[in-house]
């Protein structure tokens, strides 16, 4: 029995880990000025449903603890780094719940700590490891999320579940990924055509002359990475369909890219120059 609790144990771990890492895509979004509209993560194996309220769930939470006259404070956040591992850091964050009286005065009625230990570097969708420019932004919002989320009971936690479900708000892991690999399987191998080619060569003649790229090859691989999957959903340069034209202004637009424009080059100038 002892074994078989223990397996339990380290399945739902694994599951939690899983809509951890689902957070860290919310934050990012957030932070780029999207929003995401899945309140409630869900998996379901042989039958048997794990569920847990997502950041933006949390933050609904919030929202209805607020209309029913409730006030929820973020008061602070502390950080340090790890001392076993340099690559991490560790986040405290203290929040408080007040009911507001008729009179306007403010009545504490719990304050509760949320930790999180956040890696400094994120693993991408090709398996390479490159430093996460957001690492404190999301060991900050989800240590918060983490205290926010004991001011939630269970009635509360259970209210926004049944809402999310009605409002089909929530995101099935298993699902999404059964889709994902489905669509992987169905894509079709696609090949350059000789004009692509042409584009693509154009792109990177007229990249170069913007950029210092050979002196910097894998901090711009990296933005480059990032801006194709955000904005195209491609993972590589050679896929078909995508506008070079585009992926050449949003990366010299791209702050972090601003270091290695040759000459200062100017967005109006850009603008003129790029000849797609």
């Amino acid at each position: 029995m002892s074994n078989e609790l223990a397996k339990k144990d380290e399945i739902d771990q694994a599951i939690f880990k899983l809509f951890d890492e689902l957070d860290d895509e919310v934050i990012t979004k957030e932070l780029k000025g999207a929003i995401s509209e899945h309140w409630v993560y869900q998996y379901i194996e042989q039958g048997k449903e794990v569920i847990g309220l997502s950041k933006v769930g949390i933050d609904q939470a919030s929202i209805l603890l607020t209309k029913q006259g409730n006030i929820i404070r973020e008061d602070k956040i502390e950080y340090k780094q790890d001392p076993t591992n340099a690559e991490y850091f560790l986040f405290i964050a203290e929040v408080s719940q007040y009911a507001l009286r008729t009179d306007g005065q403010e009545f504490l009625l719990k304050r509760k700590i949320g930790t999180k230990r956040q890696w400094t570097k994120m693993k991408r969708k090709d398996g390479k490891i490159v430093e996460d420019e957001f690492w404190f932004e999301k060991g900050s919002m989800k240590a918060l999320r983490n205290a926010t989320a004991r001011l939630i009971d269970e009635d509360l936690k259970q209210k926004i579940i049944a809402i999310a479900k009605e409002q089909k708000r929530v995101y099935n892991i298993k699902e999404m990924q059964s889709q994902q690999q489905q669509q992987q399987k169905n894509e079709p191998v696609l090949k350059q055509s000789p004009e692509q080619a042409k584009v693509m060569r154009k792109f990177w003649a007229e990249f170069n002359s913007l950029v210092d790229y050979n002196k910097n090859k894998e901090e711009i691989n990296n933005v480059i990475h990032e801006v194709l999957y955000a904005n195209f959903g491609k993972n590589s340069l050679r896929e078909a369909n995508i506008d070079y034209g585009k992926l050449l202004m949003l990366l010299v637009e791209d702050e972090r890219i601003i270091p290695y424009l040759k000459n200062k080059v100017n967005q109006a100038v850009l603008e003129d120059d790029i000849p797609f």
